[in-house]
């Protein structure tokens, strides 16, 4: 757990395997960052049951009254949340920051995330 970089906030760090192999670092905030510790130490392996998971999605869009987006909606969340957060903390240009979220989410180029912001 460290802080990060732009929001100096505690953030787990977790390094994954991306497509076609290319390393990323994702940040959970602490609470999930140690379930999913806890859940490795315990299984060994962290595996999703995508039926289950599906499911889950579609359930908690109806409760909130959003719409079904699967997964991505997920990413567009972020996208927003995280592009807001750091025009916020002023410490980014606008093109700095598109840039910062399209490589946390594991893009190159900054105008991915302006797809992302409609």
């Amino acid at each position: 757990i460290k802080r990060d970089f732009y929001d100096n906030k505690l953030k787990g760090q977790l390094l994954t395997i991306e497509k076609g192999g290319k390393p990323g670092l994702v940040q959970l905030y602490p609470p999930e960052y140690e379930n999913l510790q806890m859940f490795l130490e315990r299984d060994g392996v962290f595996e999703i049951n995508v039926a289950k998971y599906r499911r889950a999605l579609i359930e908690a869009s109806q409760k909130t009254k959003q719409a079904y987006n699967g997964s991505h909606g997920l990413r567009w969340n972020f996208a927003q949340r995280r592009f807001k957060e750091l025009q916020i903390l002023g410490n980014l240009t606008y093109e700095e920051a598109l840039q910062q979220v399209s490589w946390e989410m594991k893009h190159e180029r900054a105008e991915i995330t302006e797809h992302y912001l409609r």
